[in-house]
């Protein structure tokens, strides 16, 4: 085992050598005073360990007064960042010199008290020191913590070194002296020397980059968002822990742009929202070049008044990317630091970690700012087009209503259908509008929000005082859309389709009223014509009597009156007086369709499709008018709902008689429906005579009974496709005029 000391021992020197090859280098580049505390602790290890002699010789006495001085040298490495207590300095001291004075007093055959109180004493020093580093290590983290745990280290193993040199002495039996034991505890204090005060690079970067994960780890759970509003405080908290000693300090600008700064978070509250303004001082040239360490005096004039009574020095770093700098990071501690070069590398790497989070909070920001913006925009576009939109729109009236029934918002549909400017009627119930009574209306109010909607007619009142037929439109604001309770309201004025619907309903009484006159006519005819012939048959065998004639004249006189009246019947039921002429049946409808359109309504969609090469056909103008329009009635109202009306016109060449139709050239006027449809039964009877299926007062019955009679009048004939909930189609087949010769 004897090698296996040995070789500790020689491994040990070669540490030493090395920590103090690191301090010389150290103390040279800092040029700082305080750090040559670490380069005398351990230059008096390795000249007290190269040079020991024979005792009483003045090697020997050097090499004692070295082991002798090393913990006061330690001590002074405690001041550094802490305050020693004056009994354990000048205790060290006392130890030093009264060792001194022994050993040179009593080389040899010294009283054993000597041997074993000053080793004790110099055991119980290099304790305090040891406790004092572990202390420091845990009052701060990432590499300087590291290195003070080694120091610790290193401290102990003396103090334990030194504790067996007075046991020895106070009991050689123990037979320590010459087992090696204290060649191994000096191999393991060097070497924990070496990593406290001469620490590998590559040993140093792992301990940062667990720093950075522990600071990075921290921060991983927020958003973008969340990290870039929270990175004063997290840098705050990071720094204050990482350092020790210090009062830490985070400035970023004022405002977005601004290069003046101002603290946003410090570990003295009374700090926060002090101005720094970056000039020639330290922190201006962190500002702009990276990070410093130097006195509180070297700041800027106004932070160096608040900084000094803190502490002496001051590390400053950046807070930057390449993108650009965000603001500085200050730590000013109260007494030094040990190892300042890791404290402010360990302080500039935060600063770093904070840039990148304000760069990606701020780009996080920037692309949400610039989808509200653009989204704002959307909105404001849509709001413009709707306003231009409503603005066109005269025919209906929109205005919303609260919950009560008053007059919130009033658009120019509005105004221009009632007449009321948005003044006239806001915070007024819309009942007036109606001439309903506040009671009347709630009525229709309850009604939309229990079902909703509500849709009724009545006569509304224009400012003017004139009336018009309107239909109204209540429905519930959509919660999601609006904060507060209130109805959609939309006015229709119809006043001229319900003349229309009127109109029309009385054409078709006059219609049917004609269709049965037009029966009557020649009935009646027939019954005259038989009256005529026996009055003749009388006049040739009764005898010449005057009375008789008289009687016979007055009998053919009304009976000559009668026929004039069963003219006028059938010119009122159009059987005589309008011939049939030619005629486009593509034309006949495009002219019908503006009024086909305004008569059947905005909720009914009609989509023509007329082929404009259809041959003519002989037909009356009002009869083929009459049929068209009272096909798109009757689709009308089997679509209660809206729905969708097709008009299609085509050619059709019939080669063999089909469906009560002979070989020939048709045009073909197909209307279909998305309507109600019909059931089996109710085709069967479509065509009869005063059948229909609209409730009373609603319709005659004769409308598709004259339809088909008169298609029939035409040499053509009328076909109908209808299953219910699919709609019904007509189809018209008109035959067309022969070519001329």
């Amino acid at each position: 085992m004897s090698w296996l000391v040995e070789f500790a021992s020689y491994a040990g020197y070669l540490f030493l050598l090395l920590t103090a090859r690191s301090s010389i280098r150290a103390a040279w580049r800092l040029r700082d005073v305080n750090h040559l505390n670490v380069l005398f602790v351990v230059g008096a290890l390795v000249c007290g360990s190269f040079f020991k002699g024979q005792p009483g010789s003045v090697v020997w006495t050097l090499h004692t007064l070295l082991f002798l001085v090393q913990p006061y040298l330690a001590v002074r490495l405690i001041q550094q960042f802490r305050d020693v207590p004056a009994i354990v300095e000048r205790g060290a001291i006392g130890v030093a010199i009264a060792g001194l004075i022994a050993l040179l007093g009593w080389p040899t055959d010294r009283p054993r008290v000597i041997d074993i109180t000053v080793p004790v004493a110099l055991s119980l020093l290099e304790t305090y020191v040891a406790v004092a580093f572990a202390r420091e290590s845990q009052r701060t983290a990432g590499v300087t913590a590291k290195r003070l745990v080694f120091a610790a280290a290193g401290a102990a193993v003396f103090g334990l070194l030194f504790l067996i040199l007075g046991l020895v002495e106070w009991a050689p039996s123990l037979k320590w002296g010459n087992s090696g034991v204290d060649k191994v505890l000096s191999a393991v204090a060097f070497f924990s020397y070496f990593i406290a005060f001469a620490t590998p690079s590559r040993l140093k970067k792992r301990w940062r980059e667990a720093e950075h994960s522990r600071f990075l780890k921290n921060t991983a759970n927020r958003d973008a968002e969340a990290r870039g509003e929270r990175a004063a405080e997290d840098l705050n908290e990071a720094v204050q822990r990482s350092v020790a000693n210090v009062v830490t300090l985070v400035a970023l600008p004022k405002e977005v742009g601004s290069t003046d700064l101002v603290v946003w978070a410090s570990s003295d509250p009374s700090l926060e929202g002090v101005p720094i303004v970056p000039s020639t001082g330290l922190v201006g040239h962190a500002y702009r070049s990276g990070a410093v360490a130097s006195t509180a005096t070297d700041c800027e004039p106004a932070i160096a008044e608040r900084l000094r009574p803190r502490g002496s020095r001051v590390l400053v770093a950046p807070i930057a990317t390449e993108r650009r700098t965000w603001g500085v990071v200050l730590a000013v501690q109260r007494r030094g630091s040990l190892f300042p070069e890791d404290d402010l590398q360990l302080v500039s790497q935060l600063g770093r970690y904070t840039g990148a989070a304000l760069d990606h909070a701020s780009l996080v920001l920037d692309s949400r700012q610039r989808e509200r913006d653009e989204a704002a925009r959307q909105v404001r576009e849509t709001e413009e087009r709707m306003s231009v939109l409503l603005g066109s729109v005269k025919d209906y009236a929109l205005y919303v209503l609260d919950e009560r029934g008053a007059v919130v918002t009033w658009h120019h549909g509005a105004e221009h259908l009632f007449g009321n400017t948005r003044a006239d009627v806001k915070g007024g119930s819309a009942g007036a509008l109606f001439e309903l009574t506040d009671e009347e209306f709630q009525e229709y109010l309850d009604q939309a929000a229990e079902q909703g909607h509500v849709e009724f007619e009545c006569q509304c009142l224009r400012r003017d005082r004139s009336r018009f037929t309107g239909v109204t439109v209540l429905r519930p604001l959509d919660s999601s859309m609006s904060d507060r309770p209130g109805f959609a309201a939309v006015t229709h004025d119809v006043t001229v389709r319900r003349a229309l619907e009127a109109r029309l309903l009385q054409s078709q009484k006059l219609e049917a009223v004609g269709q049965l006159a037009g029966g009557v006519a020649h009935d009646f005819n027939n019954l005259l014509a038989i009256i005529v012939g026996n009055v003749d048959v009388l006049k040739t065998r009764l005898p010449d009597d005057p009375n008789l004639a008289d009687d016979l004249k007055e009998i053919v006189k009304a009976a000559e009156n009668a026929s004039s009246l069963t003219q006028q019947l059938l010119t009122f039921s159009r059987r005589q007086t309008v011939p049939p002429a030619p005629a486009r049946l593509s034309d006949l409808l495009a002219t019908q369709l503006p009024m086909l359109r305004l008569t059947l309504g905005a909720k009914v969609e009609v989509v023509t499709e007329l082929s404009a090469d259809l041959p003519p056909i002989l037909a009356v103008q009002g009869q083929v008018e009459s049929m068209m329009l009272n096909l798109a009635l009757n689709a009308r109202d089997a679509m209660p709902d809206g729905g969708r009306l097709t008009i299609r016109t085509s050619p059709l060449v019939i080669d063999a008689p089909r469906a009560g139709l002979e070989p020939g050239t048709y045009a073909v006027l197909e209307v279909a429906d998305t309507g109600i449809g019909m059931d089996a039964a109710t085709l069967s009877r479509v065509f009869e005579p005063f059948f229909t299926t609209k409730g009373l007062g609603r319709g005659t019955g004769l409308g598709l009974a004259t339809l088909y009679g008169g298609m029939h009048q035409m040499g053509g004939t009328v076909l109908v496709e209808s299953e219910p909930g699919r709609g019904t189609t007509f189809r018209l087949y008109f035959p067309v005029m022969a070519p001329a010769r």
